[in-house]
């Protein structure tokens, strides 16, 4: 009697077995089918924002908009200020260059110079 109500277990568990399998693989295949879209929708997205990227972030851009809106100017020649650099043949990191300009610039302020 167990023997026989093995068997029929058996019997009726190898379909659903079976059935289980199907309907994990087409639910699986329809997941990745749903995420592929969505991978290239975003792919779709990302080169739209790199070209947006580029066309806001353009000079011609960035100079109308400093012209029009912010009301800028390029400056005279006169204005600009050229900050030496002593011993050009010696390696300075960026911090150092960056303490020298900073010391220049407050020394200017000291001094009363424009900005």
């Amino acid at each position: 009697m167990a023997a026989g109500l093995t068997a029929v277990c058996l019997l009726i568990a190898g379909p659903l077995l079976l059935v289980w399998k199907q309907a994990y693989i087409a639910s699986t295949s329809m997941r990745l089918e749903a995420m592929a879209d969505t991978l290239s929708a975003l792919n779709r997205e990302i080169a739209r924002l790199r070209f947006v990227c580029d066309r806001l972030s353009s000079n011609e851009r960035i100079e109308k908009v400093a012209r029009t809106v912010l009301r800028l100017e390029y400056p005279s020649s006169d204005r600009i200020v050229i900050v030496p650099v002593e011993g050009k043949e010696a390696k300075r990191g960026l911090t150092d260059d960056i303490g020298r300009l900073f010391a220049f610039v407050q020394e200017r302020r000291a001094k009363g110079g424009r900005e």
